[in-house]
């Protein structure tokens, strides 16, 4: 097997690589499996099989592993060498090292292809090194069985049951998650220990609780928690949480000033006509958001909110 990179269905084969089997999105499958991005069953376990295709009009198996193969059709000479020297050297030879010669030929009489299928299932792994796993995965690539996350909506993957990510990918993913939501949680409980105060402004931001409340330090914990684990949208929250958290320190005054006006819309200070929001008859903008923006870059309309929040203050006393 030589030092090769040769780029199938999208998929940049190499050695020492392992690429995972994951569910293709499809809007239109049942509700559960559409919650989950799916039209297959998501265990692990559940297989089925996908064949190799024998072309009735070249009498073949259509394997790529020869000139011949319908594959190449409209393929310049160039394209076909390089294309079939990768087959032979990487698959054809190491598998037929092991399984006999003239194993994969593509002539019709021949059981293996007859008997042949590729099993894939939600979490199967392919290992570049193992020379049955990169057929199989050569195979469903070539037959577009499976298409790599990304081209799910391409016109070449209708038929397309599965997707294939880069399991070194995969992982790496997973562990910036991971290490992102222990920097999320590691940021609130320092927050609350040191500064609590800070704490409520960056959760008044994200929406998690009222400006106008006075939540428990339990409530506060309970509220965050669910937030930052919600089962659909937690890895986005946890990036929010500690994107939001490190303007302490940092632009304060955002957190201040989103804290602020949401209490004036609340006491009626800001008032919401149709999509816009407005104070005195100035407009903010389509969000609150978007007056945090209005209130630091324009004075006319910061002395407006200083007004309202003095107004409320007076009327405490």
């Amino acid at each position: 097997m030589s030092d090769y990179s040769y780029e199938i269905g999208g998929v940049t084969l190499k050695p020492n690589a392992l690429y995972q089997v994951i569910p293709k999105p499809d809007p239109d499958a049942p509700t559960p499996l559409k919650d989950a991005g799916s039209s297959k069953l998501l265990q692990n376990g559940i297989d089925e099989r996908v064949p190799c295709i024998f072309n009735e009009n070249f009498g073949a198996w259509d394997t790529g592993f020869y000139p011949e193969s319908p594959c190449y059709l409209g393929k310049t000479s160039t394209e076909v060498k390089t294309a079939v020297k990768f087959a032979q050297d990487n698959i054809v030879k190491p598998y037929e090292n092991i399984r006999g010669k003239d194993k994969l030929s593509h002539l019709k009489e021949n059981a293996f292809w007859d008997n042949y299928g590729v099993t894939l299932r939600n979490g199967r792994v392919f290992s570049t090194n193992k020379a049955e796993d990169l057929l199989d995965l050569y195979i469903a690539l070539l037959h577009k069985h499976i298409v790599k996350k990304g081209d799910e909506n391409q016109h070449f993957a209708m038929k397309a049951k599965y997707c294939l990510v880069d399991k070194e990918a995969v992982t790496t993913v997973k562990e910036e998650r991971q290490s992102l939501r222990m920097d999320a949680i590691f940021s609130f409980a320092e927050l609350l220990k040191n500064d609590r105060d800070g704490l409520l402004l960056v959760l008044e931001y994200i929406g998690i609780i009222s400006p106008m409340s006075k939540p428990a330090d339990k409530d506060i914990k309970s509220l965050a928690m669910a937030y930052l684990e919600d089962p659909k949208k937690g890895a986005e929250n946890v990036k929010r949480f500690v994107d939001t958290a490190a303007l302490i320190g940092n632009d304060e005054k955002e957190l201040q000033i989103n804290s602020d006006l949401n209490k004036l819309f609340l006491k009626n200070k800001i008032t919401k006509e149709r999509s816009e929001y407005y104070i005195d008859g100035q407009l903010l903008g389509n969000t609150l958001k978007e007056g945090v923006h209005k209130v630091k870059t324009d004075p006319e309309i910061r002395a407006l909110v200083n007004d309202a929040l003095k107004t409320i203050e007076d009327k405490k006393k």
